[in-house]
């Protein structure tokens, strides 16, 4: 199984990614998205994310409460999506 992060999870090519990763073969270790946390939550749930990085702060301060129940390490700004990135993966699609 290899592992990958998807930068712009939350897109049409991230999007397709998460379906091909619903279908085996690939653990998701990390998400990132500007602003859409409704779509970025759903998918960290359903994926158990390590961490998930939201460019948009006051969006990721919110997504922060919103997976206060989960495991998941929520990164806010610029600097947050750059810390999703450096996860150690076999595949990071940007």
């Amino acid at each position: 199984m290899k592992n990958i992060v998807i930068l712009g999870a939350t897109g049409s090519i991230g999007e397709q990614a998460l379906e091909v990763a619903r279908n085996g073969g690939y653990r998701v270790l990390g998400l990132a998205a500007g602003s859409n946390i409704e779509k970025l939550e759903a998918a960290a749930r359903e994926f158990n994310v390590a961490a998930v990085g939201v460019f948009n702060e006051e969006k990721g301060r919110e997504l922060k409460r919103r997976l206060a129940d989960t495991e998941t390490e929520v990164f806010v700004g610029e600097e947050g999506v750059c810390r999703v990135a450096a996860i150690p993966a076999d595949i990071t699609l940007n």
